[in-house]
C-alpha cells in the first residue's frame, strides 16, 4: 500500500515530467517554426524605387535560400504583398515597371570548355498565379519555358580569369506584362535556371528599359515583357518589344520613349578635324549616322523621330564605338510626370535630341497640332520650337521680334492693331536676358499679351530660362530658336544651322570672347564688306552699331557653312546686285582674294567648337539621317 506521502510525491514528480515534456515540445515547436520559417526566408530582399530594401523575398527551394544555384539547376523565389505593391508604385509613376536582378556566374576554365553553343547557361522569367495551387502551393513542374529570357553562351562572356577560374556578372531586367486597358499583371515571384554555378546578388524593381549597356563595370540588359536573347555582340538590337512597354505615339499626357546611344572613350574611335568616324545605324527602313567625339558620350534619338518607332537596330559601321543601346521612358515624360506644375494640357516639357533630326521630326508625332518644342541633349536650356506655319509662329514671336530687334521699332510694345500684317521673321533666336526684359516691360505697362505669349512665357518658366520673382521674371540660363514648317525644307535646314550656332554664342561667355577676339583679328576689309553687306540689306533690319549683335551674326555666317564652302559663300554674296551697287571696292576685294579673309576667320571659330563641342564648320548636329 503506498502511503499518502508516497502518493503526493510520485504526483509531484508527474507533474515534473509533465511539466518537462510540455517544455519539450514548446521547444521542439518553436524550433520546428524557426526551421519552416527558414525555409521561406531567402537572404535578399527587393529593392523598391526609392532604393529601400523591402521584406526577405520568399524561397520557394533550397537554392533560392541560399541564392546559389551550383550547375544545372533552378532557384525559385516568391514576392510578398508589400514587395508585389511595389511594382504598382512603379509602375503607377514611370507607367511601367520592371524587375531587375544581378546574377554573378563563375566557372573553370574547363566547364567553359564543355559549354557548346546550342546550350543555354541561363534563364530568367516570371512566376504567375498559375505556378501556384489553389492553395498556394508552387507547381514547380509547371513552369513553362516560354517565360524564359536566354542568354547564349559565346566565347565574350568567358571573361574575369583568376588562377584559372572565370565569372561573369550582368544585370538583368524583365518587364512586368500588362493588360489591354493598359493594367500591370504583376508576377507572383520569378526564377532562374543555370547550366553554370550562379549565385544572385540582389533584386531590385525599375522602370522599364531595353536594350544593352557596357559604360559601367558591370554590364546591362534589359527586354520587353516578351523576352529575348543576350550575346556580348550587340550588333542587332531588337527594340520591337518596347510598343508593349512604352506609349506607341505622341499625346499631351504621354510621350514615346528615347534611344539613348552611349559611345565609346577609346581614342581609336575619336573623330578628328580631319577624319569624322561615325556609326552607321540601319534603323528600319532609315539609316542614321553618329558621330563619336570625346566631347559627347551619351546621345538621344527619339523614338518620335524615327520613320519605325520601335524598329530592329543594325550597328554597321564602327560598331565597337557604340557601348550602349538603351530604349527608355522619354526623360520629358519622366519630368512631365514628377511636377504638376507640368501636367497641363499645354506642352510645356520639351522632347530631347540632336538638332539634326529635329528638321524631320515629323508634325504627325507632335504632341500639339500648331508647334513642337526639342531641348538640345547635351546643352540643357536651349530650346527649339517648331510650328505649324507662319502665323503660329508670329502669334507666338511676332511681338517680340519687334520690340527686340526690329529696326524703327525696337524697344516699343505694339499693339495688335499697329501689328497689323506685318510678318516677324521666319527663324528667331532669343537669349534669356532679352527675354526677360520683354515680358518685364509687358508686366511694367500692365500690356495684355495673347495667349500664345502667356503660353510662351509659362514654357520659358518651367525650363529655366526664366525665373519667377514676384510679378516679375529674371533671366534663367538657356536661349531659344523658332522655325516653321512653312519654310522650304532647305531653308528649314539653313535656317536652323544659323540660329544654333547662335545659341552656343548665347550660352558660352568663353566663345563670345573668342568671337571677338577673331572678329577684330580678321582680315579689316573683308570685315569692313561684312558691315557692308548688312546694311545694303535693309530686309536683315540688324544695327550694325551693336558689336555683340556684329560679332554674334560674324560667327553665325561663317560657321552656318561647311568649311571648303565658306570663302565661295562670301564671294557669292559679293556678286549681288544690290550688294555691289552699294560697296563695288570691298565687292571687288572679296571676290578677288576668294573670300580667303573669310576662311581664315573660319579656322580660328572651327577649332574652338571642335575642341569644345566636336562639332564642325556646316555641321554642329552628331545625328544625322
Amino acid at each position: 500500500m503506498e502511503t499518502k506521502k508516497e502518493k503526493k510525491s510520485m504526483k509531484k514528480s508527474v507533474k515534473i515530467i509533465i511539466g518537462i515534456i510540455a517544455a519539450v515540445f514548446v521547444i521542439d515547436a518553436a524550433l520546428f517554426a524557426k526551421v519552416v520559417s527558414g525555409k521561406k526566408n531567402s537572404n535578399i530582399g527587393l529593392q523598391n524605387i526609392y532604393d529601400e530594401t523591402i521584406d526577405s523575398m520568399i524561397a520557394l527551394n533550397q537554392n533560392a535560400r541560399t541564392s546559389v544555384i551550383r550547375e544545372g539547376d533552378y532557384l525559385y523565389y516568391q514576392f510578398t504583398e508589400k514587395q508585389k505593391k511595389s511594382f504598382e508604385e512603379c509602375f503607377e509613376q514611370y507607367k511601367n515597371a520592371s524587375l531587375l536582378i544581378r546574377a554573378e556566374i563563375s566557372y573553370s576554365k574547363e566547364t567553359a570548355q564543355r559549354i557548346s553553343s546550342g546550350e543555354l547557361p541561363f534563364n530568367f522569367g516570371f512566376l504567375y498565379a498559375d505556378d501556384f495551387s489553389d492553395k498556394g502551393n508552387f507547381l514547380n513542374d509547371k513552369v513553362s519555358a516560354v517565360k524564359k529570357i536566354t542568354v547564349n553562351a559565346d566565347e565574350a562572356m568567358f571573361v574575369s580569369e583568376e588562377n584559372g577560374n572565370y565569372s561573369y556578372a550582368m544585370d538583368i531586367s524583365l518587364a512586368i506584362k500588362k493588360t489591354d486597358q493598359n493594367i500591370p499583371v504583376i508576377p507572383e515571384g520569378f526564377f532562374v535556371y543555370s547550366v553554370l554555378k550562379c549565385r544572385i546578388k540582389g533584386a531590385g524593381v525599375v522602370p522599364s528599359e531595353i536594350g544593352f549597356d557596357y559604360s559601367s563595370d558591370i554590364p546591362f540588359y534589359g527586354f520587353s515583357s516578351n523576352g529575348g536573347n543576350i550575346t556580348r555582340n550587340n550588333s542587332i538590337i531588337d527594340f520591337t518589344g518596347g510598343s508593349l512597354i512604352f506609349p506607341a505615339q505622341n499625346t499631351k499626357s504621354g510621350i514615346m520613349p528615347e534611344i539613348v546611344v552611349s559611345l565609346t572613350s577609346d581614342k581609336r574611335y575619336e573623330s578628328t578635324l580631319e577624319k569624322s568616324i561615325r556609326v552607321k545605324m540601319k534603323i528600319g527602313s532609315e539609316k542614321i549616322f553618329v558621330k563619336v567625339t570625346e566631347n559627347a558620350k551619351k546621345l538621344i534619338i527619339p523614338s518620335g523621330s524615327l520613320v519605325t518607332p520601335f524598329p530592329v537596330i543594325e550597328l554597321t559601321d564602327n560598331r565597337p564605338a557604340v557601348t550602349g543601346l538603351i530604349m527608355r521612358n522619354s526623360s520629358s515624360a519622366v519630368k512631365n510626370n514628377s511636377d504638376n506644375e507640368f501636367s497641363s494640357s499645354e506642352i510645356c516639357v520639351p522632347i530631347k535630341t540632336d538638332p539634326g533630326l529635329i528638321l524631320n521630326y515629323s508634325p504627325k508625332n507632335w504632341r500639339s497640332e500648331d508647334y513642337e518644342i526639342f531641348e538640345w541633349d547635351r546643352l540643357p536650356g536651349i530650346i527649339f520650337f517648331d510650328t505649324r506655319n507662319y502665323t503660329v509662329q508670329d502669334n507666338f514671336f511676332r511681338r517680340l521680334a519687334f520690340y527686340i530687334e526690329k529696326a524703327g521699332y525696337k524697344g516699343r510694345l505694339l499693339t495688335n492693331s499697329e501689328l497689323g500684317t506685318m510678318h516677324g521673321f521666319n527663324a528667331l533666336d532669343y537669349r534669356a536676358e532679352t527675354l526677360a526684359d520683354f515680358f518685364n516691360k509687358a508686366t511694367e505697362l500692365d500690356f495684355k499679351l495673347n495667349k500664345e505669349e502667356i503660353l510662351l512665357k509659362k514654357i520659358l518658366l518651367a525650363n529655366g530660362i526664366l525665373i519667377a520673382d514676384g510679378q516679375r521674371v529674371k533671366p534663367g540660363y538657356g536661349a531659344i530658336v523658332s522655325i516653321s514648317q512653312e519654310s522650304s525644307s532647305s531653308l528649314r535646314v539653313q535656317l536652323l544651322a544659323h540660329e544654333a550656332w547662335h545659341m552656343l554664342f548665347f550660352i558660352d561667355d568663353d566663345f563670345r570672347n573668342y568671337t571677338a577676339a577673331a572678329y577684330y583679328t580678321m582680315d579689316p576689309r573683308s570685315r569692313e564688306f561684312l558691315i557692308d553687306y548688312f546694311r545694303s540689306q535693309p530686309s536683315l533690319g540688324y544695327d550694325v552699331t551693336d558689336e555683340y549683335l556684329m560679332h554674334n551674326e560674324f560667327m553665325a555666317y561663317i560657321l552656318q557653312n561647311s568649311f571648303s564652302n565658306v570663302g565661295q559663300y562670301f564671294v557669292n554674296h559679293a556678286q549681288w546686285k544690290s550688294v555691289m551697287s552699294f560697296t563695288p571696292e570691298l565687292c571687288d576685294y572679296v571676290i578677288k582674294t576668294n573670300g580667303q579673309g573669310f576662311t581664315d576667320a573660319a579656322v580660328m571659330l572651327e577649332n574652338y567648337v571642335f575642341d569644345k563641342y566636336g562639332v564642325i564648320c556646316g555641321c554642329l548636329n552628331l545625328v544625322q539621317r
